[in-house]
Formats: C-alpha cells, structure tokens, sequence
C-alpha cells in the first residue's frame, strides 16, 4: 500500500482571483467566480442541491462564487477525512478469515487517502495563484483533481463488490462525499471561463497560453525532459541505472525506485537497459516527475509476476506497472503481463493515476480482460503498441491515445475461448455529468492482429466485423474515436448497448470525426451507425490533447515530435 501523509488545510481566508474553465463553449465573462450570487443560485446549478446548501451556508446567503467554491472543497476535505476514520474502522474490525474483503477495504483506505491529496492540490492551486491569469491556467487541474476524488470512491465500492463483500456501510460512509465532490464540480464548471475562443483549428497554436519560465520545481516535464525526448533518450545522464547484467547501479527497477531522494525536485531519470524484468513496478504517490527510458519496446520489458498464485489479489492491485506519482514520463519500453496471469481476469499491464503522465513508443500487452487501467487524472500515449483480446482501455481517466497501433489479438488458451464475452476496445466510467473525464483515441490504427483469423471451434473467419468501439459502463461514459483508421473487425454498429445496463442513450457520450478505412462509417456506405459524428473541426478540437487534456502545458510549449496539441490530419486529406 502507498503510505499517505494527510493533514487539513483551513482555506477559508485565502484571497483568490478568476478560476477559469476547459471545456465550455460559448462562455466569455472571466469574473464569473469572484462575482456575488445568491446561495439558491449556486446551489441551483447543482445536482445535490440540499447537501449543497447544508454545506455552503457557512459562506452566508450571498457571497462571491470563489467563496462558495472555496468552502465547498473545504467540505468535502473534512468529509472525506470523517470516511477514512470510519473505513479505517470497518477494516479492523473484519477478522483475516476473510482476506479478499480485507485487502479491498485496504485499497479503500488507500484511494480515500488519495482523495484527500487531490482535495489538498486543489487547495494549494488556490493559495499559489494569485493572479487571474495563473488561476485562468490552472482550471484545468482542478477538474481534473475533483474527478479523481469520484473516480477513487467508485473504485472503492467496486472492489468491495469484487470482493463478495456483505457490508454496503462503505456506500452509505461515501455517499455524503460523492455528493460534495459532485457540487464542487458542478460550480467550478458552470462559473469557468472557457477556451473555446479561437476554436479555428488553424489558430489553435497562437490560442495556447504563452510558455511559462523554463526550470521550476513544479514543471512536470523540465528542460532535462524535453531534450531527452527529443535526443531520444541516450545524450542525458540518468539519476538511476538498472541493468539485469548488472553492469548499471541497480538489478532492478524497484531498486532503482527506492533510491529516489526524499524531496527531490525535478525531473529523475531511470535508464532501463535491455532484458526482461519479472517484477510489479510500482511508482509511488511521493516519487513524482520520473522519466523512465528503455532501449526500446522489444529491447527493455517489464513483463511482472504472476499476480494468480494462491487467492491472488484485488484488481486494484494487479497491474505489471501502477503509476501513481504525477508527472510520469515511460519511453521505448514494453510492458505486459506475465504469461501465466495472461488467461486471467482483468490484470492490467498498466494502471494508470499519475496526473500528467505520457507514455511515448511503448509496447502494452495485458490480459485476457485488461489492458490499460485508466483509473483517474490525464495521461497521453503516442506513438505505441497496444495488443489486447477485449476491453483494451477502461477506467475513469482523461486519456488520449494517439497516433498507436492498437492490435486485437485471438484468445490465448481454450478457456479464454470459451468465455462469453463481447470485443470491447474502451469502457470509459465516468460517472458524474460534471467531471472532466473520457477517452479519446485519435489519428491510431485499429486492427486485428494477424494470427485472429480461425476460430478453434467453428473454423469460421473471426475478428471481422465483431468488435466494438466502446461500451457505457456509467452514466455518463465518453469515448471519442476520431481521425483513425478503423480495420474491418470494427462491427457496423460501431458501439455496444448492454440491453442488461439502464444507462441513457443520451447522457451518453459516443462520437467519432473523420475516421477512414472498412470500419469506418465515413467511408463504408453500408454502414449507417445511430451514435453522434462530430461535423466540424471547431467541436473536435475540443478533444485534442491541448484542449481536452491540456497536454501543451506539460510540455511547456516544446512540441515533442510526434506528439500534436491540435488536430493530427487537419487540411492534410
């Protein structure tokens, strides 16, 4: 488990400027939040609107909209601390006879203690920015932290179903703040400015904020970074060697993660030689900014331990590498899981929470029902390699994939065969109306890898016309596939409905924009799918990788080749 440090933080008395928005169009007044409104008027805007008012009221029945907010995050940071005590609780009262159960509710303490630090980053943005323009910038991170906090609850109350857990106290524990977060997500969405005003795909890098000082503590790339990325990883040298041939500092990368200095500042690189590496890497809460670079994906690859043996563990913990400290950076490596966890459920190769995380040529390769858990926060992939039987991607992150391969490959033994499941590429979980989550898979290939073509039990061509874009498995699910090629096994309908899932076709979000090839709708006239197409350029940028996850701003305005803040294809077919 992640050992978190937790106090309270009063926030009451901090001055603060103009929080601005993401993704709002058509917004254009920058005082929203320091303007006065009523109680009523902020809570109306919620969908919890007593609880809203029970906890706003301290701020009295009128205030400014940033008072309101503050006092909003303040609540749900003393809410959720009350859960942990009562978590905490639950936990030692089950006795170890029930183990599964036991460990979920210490992955619970776990992602509650998470929560907690997202409420305190939102609370350090408000003391840190003093000025309108850097609060304007750092909007972004808020809903990004709040929808974190949702999708660490939700994780919770899975793993407790997971486990066969009889008690539902830990529902009934989080809902009040399930609710808080809800609210504080709704205010800072509906009074944010947004930055849609120059949408013109053409004027999308004079829209970009201007690049702030090159060399800051809290730069989640750093000059370092950005030339190792661009030299490609071999002129720079790295804090950390591991090598299997023990010819580096470290046999391994849990080694080398263990030596990370307390309070290091900036960017820490780990050079990875050649060789397979059987072990589970966990990146720490507290080990932030790593940049870890291999020799390449076939060359350096963390192929994990088998997670099976015995009881096994929960999903929470089954992943060949869990990245949790924000700023990560992984190159030229490959990443699977183990061969004998391969048949089994849901092990990832990767799960992924770190804010700001980017993953640049690498080669994924999961299990028979997990390949990237995207937990929560942003991350962006480029340029890799992503091979999977089902649910290639899932989760409640803000993740764009772009410009990879992703690779359907056939079932691996002949119990995976016999399993009942549907070709699933993306079951994104975003569960609130008003976070900032989704997935988005733009200028990729999708395909089926060449071996899926028989099935053992019929002899029939499979894989053709049989998988699916995505899947709701929330409320408010949110995929967006654009300006991607799109194999034959893609099936006409494109999206699946789970007629036994009562979630409305409506708040749903399913779109695609530009896609080519057989599987596509835009060049296949045979195939007429009932989901939105986006139909202009000024709405897809919403969900490029400088709008939706505000990806230029990792990078400091240094375009690191191949990675694009706009549109991939735009004027260019």
């Amino acid at each position: 488990m992640v050992v978190l440090g937790i106090s309270l933080i009063v926030i009451a008395a901090v001055v603060i400027g103009v929080v601005a928005g993401i993704d709002r169009p058509g917004d254009s007044n920058s005082d929203k939040m320091t303007q006065t409104e009523s109680l009523d008027s902020v809570c109306g805007q919620t969908d919890y609107k007593q609880t809203c008012t029970a906890s706003l009221q301290p701020a009295g029945m009128k205030a400014a909209v940033i008072s309101y907010f503050r006092v909003a995050v303040n609540a749900t940071l003393t809410a959720m601390a009350h859960a942990m005590k009562m978590v905490k609780a639950d936990a030692d009262a089950v006795s170890l006879d029930h183990e599964s159960e036991k460990m979920a509710l210490e992955d619970c303490i776990e992602l509650i203690g998470l929560c907690m630090e997202e409420l305190q980053s939102v609370i350090t943005i408000f003391i840190n920015s003093t000025t309108s323009t850097s609060f304007h910038y750092d909007s972004g991170d808020i809903r990004s932290s709040l929808s974190a906090v949702l999708s660490y609850q939700i994780a919770c109350i899975e793993g407790l179903k997971e486990s066969r857990s009889t008690s539902d106290n830990v529902d009934q524990i989080l809902q009040k703040p399930t609710e808080l977060t809800s609210n504080a997500l709704a205010i800072i969405y509906e009074y944010s400015e947004n930055d849609d005003a120059a949408a013109d795909p053409q004027a999308a890098a004079a829209a970009m904020p201007p690049p702030p000082p090159p060399a800051t503590s809290n730069d989640p790339i750093g000059p370092v970074g950005r030339q190792l990325l661009e030299s490609g990883g071999g002129q720079m040298k790295p804090d950390a060697v591991v090598a299997k041939d023990k010819s580096g500092q470290y046999a391994s990368i849990a080694a080398a993660l263990n030596a990370y200095p307390n309070g290091h500042k900036g960017r820490y690189l780990i050079y990875v030689k050649s060789g397979v590496y059987e072990e589970n890497v966990i990146i720490a809460k507290n080990t932030t900014q790593i940049f870890m670079y291999g020799d390449g994906l076939d060359k350096t690859i963390i192929s994990g331990r088998d997670h099976f043996r015995g009881h096994g563990t929960t999903t929470y913990r089954r992943a060949t590498l869990s990245v949790i400290g924000d700023g990560f950076i992984c190159k030229d490596i490959g990443i699977k899981v183990p061969e004998k966890s391969r048949g089994k459920s849901m092990a990832a190769a990767v799960k992924m929470q770190s804010d700001r995380a980017a993953f640049f040529n690498c080669r994924i390769n999961g299990s028979a029902t997990s390949n990237i858990y995207a937990l929560a926060n942003r991350q962006l992939l480029v340029g890799c390699e992503i091979y999977g039987v089902t649910n290639i991607i899932r989760g409640d992150g803000a993740v764009v994939i772009q410009r990879s391969k992703i690779i359907l490959t056939p079932p691996s033994s002949s119990s995976e065969n016999n399993n009942n499941y549907n070709i699933i590429i993306a079951l994104q979980g975003r569960s609130d109306r008003w976070e900032s989550s989704g997935f988005v898979i733009q200028a990729c290939t999708i395909r089926r890898d060449e071996s899926y073509i028989y099935s053992p039990r019929s002899g029939v061509v499979v894989g053709k016309g049989g998988a699916y874009l995505g899947m709701a498995v929330a409320n408010y699910s949110r995929t967006i596939v654009m300006e991607s090629s799109l194999g034959d096994l893609i099936h006409p309908d494109g999206w699946y409905w789970d007629n036994n899932k009562k979630y409305a076709i409506e708040n749903v979000t399913f779109a695609e924009y530009e896609n080519m090839g057989p599987g596509s709708a835009a060049t296949n006239s045979n195939i007429n799918r009932s989901i939105h197409v986006i139909s202009n350029s000024s709405d897809a940028m919403r969900y490029t990788a400088g709008r939706f996850i505000q990806a230029q701003n990792w990078f400091n305005g240094t375009l690191v080749p191949p990675f694009k803040p706009g549109l991939v294809f735009h004027n260019k077919r």
